[in-house]
């Protein structure tokens, strides 16, 4: 399919020790059926070769800018490459994941037709042998700013930056928050999220691959900021919009699952992880219970997320034992 229009995409790639992943995002970027891309990477710090990788890129193809900084963060990386980018639109990959050849083509063609401000494809996220569907079927534009704030509490709006082309105005006056080291990109989406005129596009096709890696719970130490985060969008929201109490509960009690999970596959780590993932499956645990009453009467959880929140409320121990029998049943 020919482009509709020839605008400059410009896709940005923070890149931080990840050598062995590089090769396979670069040219899985490098293959787009659409042509007119303004690569950047911004080479965080590394002190694996990956800064090298990055250069060698640049002298193959023209379209790549490389920008090498002292390590300061995902958010600053991403930051010092907004300052540059040229792009009529913005794309977003992580370093370690790979995308199909269509993707931009198709966000891009989108976005035209529909005059979205933001177009969002699906993906597939790789935990161990397991490949997981994120997103849902739904598809169409969103113009209704409380319908897309609650997609986003609901998931078919993903909190992730990669899955989505947007309009370059959209970051005229807003950038990542650099004291932030966990949900980064979610706050920065809600703040868009909360444009008067803003629209959003929904498309089913999976053209992203996430790679989950097993490296031992890296995030585990900025999950209270995770939940900081979700804390301040919840008074930021409720006050105009009551009617989403249950739903942003229900995402509340999602990320409690997340960060329990995750306590468990870090828990084989050193003393100091180990001590991490026993403080916050309390902390889980905690939490869950003084929240009870609040997901026996939530409209928007399902019986089984129920059923498995209060089992971490008031069971947690036994809880542990069964999730790690079913990560081994999928091979997690």
């Amino acid at each position: 399919m020919d482009n509709l229009k020839n605008d400059l995409i410009s896709i940005v790639i923070p890149v931080y020790n990840v050598k062995g992943f590089l090769d396979e995002c670069l040219e899985s970027v490098l293959g787009q059926t659409y042509r007119d891309l303004e690569i950047i990477l911004i080479d965080d710090g590394s002190t694996d070769g990956s800064g090298d990788v990055c250069d060698a890129y640049a002298r193959r193809d023209g379209r790549i800018r490389v920008l090498h900084q002292r390590n300061q963060g995902v958010s600053a990386a991403r930051n010092a490459a907004l300052e540059i980018a040229s792009g009529t639109f913005i794309g977003f990959v992580d370093p370690d994941d790979a995308i199909l050849p269509e993707m931009y083509q198709t966000l891009h063609d989108a976005a035209i037709r529909s005059s979205a401000d933001i177009v969002q494809c699906r993906s597939y996220q790789y935990a161990g042998k397991v490949k997981i569907l994120s997103g849902n079927d739904q598809t169409g534009l969103i113009t209704d700013r409380e319908e897309a704030i609650r997609l986003f509490f609901a998931g078919p709006i993903t909190w992730t930056l990669p899955t989505k082309l947007y309009r370059k105005h959209l970051f005229e006056t807003l950038r990542f928050d650099t004291r932030l080291h966990r949900c980064e990109d979610a706050f920065l989406l809600y703040e868009i999220l909360k444009r008067e005129d803003l629209s959003f596009g929904l498309i089913d096709d999976v053209f992203y691959f996430y790679r989950q890696r097993s490296d031992s719970g890296s995030g585990l130490g900025s999950s209270e900021q995770m939940f900081a985060v979700l804390k301040q969008i919840e008074e930021d929201v409720l006050p105009i919009y009551p009617a989403l109490a249950d739903q942003i509960w229900s995402t509340n009690v999602s990320s409690y699952f997340a960060v329990f999970d995750q306590t468990l596959r870090a828990s084989k780590a050193g003393p100091a992880e180990a001590a991490l993932c026993r403080k916050f499956k309390r902390f889980c645990s905690s939490n869950l219970r003084k929240g009870a009453a609040r997901i026996l009467t939530n409209s928007a959880m399902s019986k089984r997320n129920k059923c498995k929140a209060l089992m971490i409320a008031y069971f947690p121990t036994a809880t542990a034992w069964l999730i790690r029998i079913i990560h081994r049943l999928q091979g997690k």
